[in-house]
């Protein structure tokens, strides 16, 4: 594991507070992941399909088009296909 050293000229510590940056940034993502996993089992449940049978139709242009649903695939910086349902007025 690298080691991380910040020197500062003034009388604070970073410590504390690169901590708790830390630690909050953690939390925010942790809160989005459960949103994420939440929106999942709601689009999974509206459509009748598992995100892993939906990600395969889409990659294999297998998809049907709908007005029921509007999706946007974007890029990671990994090159992995992003997939995100937008959910509109139900």
């Amino acid at each position: 594991m690298a080691d991380l050293r910040l020197v500062s000229t003034r009388k604070c510590q970073l410590k504390p507070l690169v901590e708790g940056a830390l630690f909050n940034e953690l939390r925010l993502l942790e809160a989005g992941i459960r949103r994420t996993e939440q929106r999942l089992l709601e689009f999974e449940g509206k459509y009748h399909l598992e995100t892993q049978e939906f990600i395969f139709r889409y990659e294999n242009d297998k998809m049907e088009e709908t007005t029921n649903m509007t999706v946007v695939k974007t890029t990671s910086s990994s090159q992995q296909p992003l997939i995100w349902p937008l959910f509109f007025k139900k």
